[in-house]
């Protein structure tokens, strides 16, 4: 029952939302449908055929897929021009968003290490085993004795950038191996791990930099703060005004 009484709610906003284009002439296109299924599945990373199988698992058919997507159209379109275009936001109001939100833009932990890497199969012999990690023992026993750590990586590491060091350039929190983000934020800018293991192999990492976590400046999220705002006006704004409709208009919905 409550499955049913939602489908006919968003059956009667999508009447209403269409009703209401109509009137102040807003119209959706058969370019608008194709260019939304493009940016969907560029960003998705699907093929034509892709996107198909995916919407038939989920029940539905192209036609419908497209309909829906003109319904959302419409509905983007009907309330930029109706509440968007109408609404001001001052830099006091962004200042004060920024102010009393400023967990939100903090910008994590940051950092960049050398790393050079030894792949360790899963199905390695223990000789092989024996073999790879008495390698990375005389690599790292080569950087303590102050052998070049960039010069090393490209002739042993097996991982990304060798002739770089294995720098890939600044990391966050998450976006690697706990185990190699673990040891990287426990050294000190210029030191070198011992010899970490993870799930595919032995790993020697040396801190290049790291940026304490810290809060964004105002400049670099005004723009993020003032469409967060406006999002939340016209959002407010939107809810009351389907309200008010709900309350007036006459809709004949045939189940």
């Amino acid at each position: 029952m409550e499955v049913r009484s939602k489908a006919l709610d968003q059956l009667i906003e999508r009447k209403l939302v269409e009703q209401a284009s109509n009137k102040t002439g807003i119209s959706v296109s058969e370019r608008e449908i194709d260019n939304a299924i493009d940016d969907v599945k560029k960003e998705n990373n699907l093929t034509h055929d892709a996107l198909l199988r995916a919407l038939a698992a989920n029940s539905l058919t192209y036609k419908e897929y497209r309909n829906q997507l003109k319904d959302q159209i419409r509905q983007m379109k009907f309330m930029g021009k109706e509440f968007r275009s109408k609404i001001t936001i001052s830099d006091e109001d962004i200042e004060a968003y920024y102010i009393q939100n400023r967990e939100r833009f903090y910008e994590p932990v940051r950092f960049r290490f050398y790393h050079i890497f030894l792949a360790m199969p899963p199905n390695a012999t223990i000789a092989q085993r024996q073999y790879i990690e008495q390698t990375a023992k005389e690599i790292l026993l080569k950087i303590w004795n102050g052998e070049d750590f960039v010069t090393l990586a490209l002739k042993y590491s097996q991982g990304p950038s060798p002739e770089n060091g294995g720098d890939i350039g600044f990391l966050k929190a998450g976006e690697i191996d706990p185990s190699i983000e673990k040891s990287a934020l426990s050294l000190n800018t210029g030191e070198t791990s011992s010899i970490v293991r993870s799930k595919i192999g032995l790993h020697i990492i040396k801190l290049l930099e790291k940026k304490e976590k810290e809060v964004r400046p105002l400049e670099a999220v005004k723009e993020d703060i003032k469409n967060i705002l406006y999002r939340n006006i016209v959002d407010e704004r939107y809810k009351l005004w389907l309200e008010e409709q709900k309350s007036t208009a006459h809709i004949e919905v045939r189940l």
